[in-house]
């Protein structure tokens, strides 16, 4: 038996990892790239809409430009770092934070791409879901206050559809292999760290 193969066998022998940890890990990689995304983007359209006083035009439009387009590289870029992560450390940034570890559920190897990116698009529904939720809060807080919106959206109308996003990805997770949604789309299992 090869090292890699012995690292591996050892790595599906470990513990899956505790619920706190995966929370953890997924709170700093969510967290972390919008804040990075949000750095980025602010810091764009000051320095553009600065340019523009100035009178530099061209460079301004392409700053602000560049602040738009940071919305969508700046997650791209983290997400081909997780990726190579995931594939050389089997960890994305968040569970190497939380000393756990991403291993294929039949070898205890590194992740396949495709289970890598099912494993993402399946965790991009709570995500998604948050963000818009939060945008439709912020929506109701600028049309004057929490119930009162025009188009009869109201907090009490969001929450229920939250807790049920989370409570349905974070469900599977406590009992058992630990697995959740998103380990059973990528045949994952998040094991601790040695």
């Amino acid at each position: 038996m090869t090292p890699a193969e012995l690292n591996a066998q050892t790595d599906l022998a470990r513990p899956p990892a505790a619920a706190v940890a995966r929370a953890v890990a997924f709170f700093i990689d969510v967290v972390g790239t919008t804040l990075l995304t949000g750095i980025v983007f602010f810091t764009c359209f000051m320095v553009g809409f600065n340019l523009d006083t100035v009178g530099n035009v061209t460079v301004a439009n392409a700053v602000l430009k560049l602040g738009v387009g940071s919305l969508f590289l700046v997650p791209i870029g983290v997400l081909l770092l997780n990726l190579r992560l995931s594939r050389t450390r089997r960890a994305s940034i968040g569970q190497l934070a939380a000393h756990i570890r991403l291993v294929d559920e039949r070898t205890g190897g590194p992740v396949s791409y495709g289970g890598f990116f099912a494993r993402t698009l399946v965790l991009a529904v709570p995500v998604v879901a948050t963000a818009s939720s939060a945008w439709t809060l912020f929506g109701i807080v600028a049309n004057g206050g929490v119930g009162n919106s025009e188009r009869g959206t109201s907090l009490l109308s969001v929450l229920p559809i939250l807790l049920v996003v989370w409570l349905a990805f974070g469900f599977p997770m406590l009992f058992g292999d630990r697995r959740g949604w998103q380990d059973k789309a990528g045949k994952t299992q998040v094991v601790t760290a040695a």
